[in-house]
């Protein structure tokens, strides 16, 4: 008798997908990162190197936050 495949749901699927990357190690976060950052030859990345605040290491700099006085009531 053959069976049959049962297909899985969307919330099964998701409820998997996040099991799967709260058990994700270090090790497995970084292989998946090296293994996504290389596009097979010929093909033309899309995203130009970034080279902005802390492309290079270094901690962004601070947020400028601007500060508005509230208008008088009248």
């Amino acid at each position: 008798m053959k069976q049959r495949r049962r297909v899985p749901t969307y919330q099964e699927v998701h409820e998997a997908f996040l099991r799967r990357i709260e058990r994700m190690t270090r090790e497995d976060w970084l292989k998946s990162i090296e293994e996504l950052s290389h596009a097979p030859e010929g093909v033309e990345d899309p995203w130009p190197p970034y080279d902005g605040p802390g492309s290079n290491g270094s901690p962004p700099p601070p947020p400028t936050v601007s500060r508005v006085s509230p208008e008088p009531k009248k």
